[in-house]
């Protein structure tokens, strides 16, 4: 990650904290969203697990909301969260349901492949050669896990 990030200052306690307790909610994520899409039909938990995420998140939205630029802003903000949370919660939702939650981790090892991608894609970026070995790095680890996994069973 710090390939992919390459920060500027140098690593810190509380920015490796920080990194470690997104790691640790991460792979809880992957977790809770496996037991999810077994234990509830169609999207419904899914729709109640969102709805607990931005309950809790209204304090830091409703801080930032003043500072949404305009009608564009707002527009920006509906198609982020219909296309950065409603479909992507439901195709993690949907992957978890068709398979583990180690393969379903797995697969989203590959976003920041995805990522710069798009980047490439719609914005015209390069990732520098660091970024890069970083996301072959990330999507490596996943693809290794996956397979040391199948070969332990």
């Amino acid at each position: 990650m710090v390939l992919i990030g390459s920060p500027a200052g140098g690593a810190t306690g509380p920015g490796l904290a920080w990194g470690l307790g997104a790691a640790v909610a991460f792979g809880g994520y992957t977790l809770l969203a496996g037991y999810v899409g077994r234990v509830s039909s169609g999207f419904s938990g899914l729709a109640l697990s969102v709805a607990v995420g931005a309950v809790l998140l209204a304090p830091f939205s409703m801080a930032a909301a003043p500072r949404v630029p305009g009608a564009g802003g707002w527009l920006s903000v509906v198609a982020s969260g219909i296309v950065g949370v409603a479909v992507a919660f439901s195709l993690t939702c949907a992957a978890t349901r068709l398979a583990s939650p180690r393969v379903t981790g797995t697969l989203l090892a590959a976003d920041p492949a995805m990522g710069a991608l798009v980047g490439v894609l719609a914005l015209g970026e390069s990732p520098t050669a660091p970024a890069a070995a970083g996301i072959a790095l990330v999507v490596l680890s996943g693809v290794a896990v996956t397979w040391r996994a199948g070969a332990e069973r």
